[in-house]
């Protein structure tokens, strides 16, 4: 089972969708934290924000599982990670991860629930449940 849930910041989908994660024994992904990751170490390695080479290459080296969460929800990684999503290689990149993280959940999970934007559209249009939420 694959769960969409598409939403502004700020809205509470990343709130419900853990909720509903635990519930329904479903793998969870926010979304929006790999191109926060991104972000984070490109700026904690004072790389070039219109670099999108080397944008590109730290999004195919960012893991799903083992992102560091100390310092990824500051205003200027928030800024960074607005504009990297705009890098269609970047934007490829993560989109191919976030498909096979919802194919493919973690072992023992009866499917996946993923939140962000663009989840029910782009990321999983053939999800089981799509949902917009805004609070």
């Amino acid at each position: 089972m694959i769960v969409a849930i598409d939403g502004p910041a700020g809205s509470g989908k990343g709130t419900i969708s853990k909720k509903l994660a635990e519930y329904f024994n479903l793998s969870y992904l926010d979304t929006g934290i790999l191109y926060r990751a991104v972000a984070l170490q490109m700026l904690t390695k004072g790389m070039n924000e219109k670099d999108s080479q080397s944008a590109e290459k730290v999004a195919r080296q960012v893991s799903i599982t083992s992102i560091d969460h100390t310092g990824i929800r500051t205003r200027a990684v928030s800024d960074l990670a607005s504009k990297i999503a705009t890098i269609p290689s970047v934007r490829q990149e993560l989109l191919d991860r976030q498909r096979r993280f919802a194919q493919n959940p973690d072992p023992g999970k009866d499917g996946a629930i993923l939140d962000g934007r663009d989840i029910g559209t782009v990321v999983c249009p053939h999800a089981d449940f799509k949902t917009f939420y805004n609070g």
